[in-house]
């Protein structure tokens, strides 16, 4: 039956939920940091690949964990070509996008 349920996907054990912080850094865009609460002055942002979006891959948490054992905030972002959004844009449109965030990085939330 759970073969059934995942449609051909392999099934991954329990983890621990990721805590953080959803916020936007621009109009209709958002980012998850983790750790919620910090004083980090470090950020690693994670893009996943073509269509990917949040936790695109499965050592995501583990990356995350490491970061934050390092002093770095973990920093998930969206952007237009996340998920389906993939082949409506441009490279050019995904580099403002994060460009987008970075500033946001450095202004509010003290990179």
């Amino acid at each position: 039956q759970s073969r059934r349920l995942t449609r051909g996907r392999r099934l991954l054990p329990p983890r621990a939920a990721m805590q953080g912080t959803l916020y936007r850094y621009t109009q209709g865009l958002q980012a998850f940091e983790t750790p919620a609460q910090h004083a980090f002055s470090q950020f690693c942002v994670y893009l996943g690949g073509l269509t990917d979006g949040l936790l695109a891959c499965p050592y995501v948490e583990d990356l995350a964990a490491e970061c934050n054992r390092h002093g770095w905030a973990f920093v998930q972002p969206i952007i237009s070509s996340s998920y389906a959004g993939f082949g409506t844009g441009s490279l050019e449109r995904d580099t403002e996008e994060i460009t987008s965030l970075l500033r946001h990085l450095l202004v509010n939330r003290g990179a």
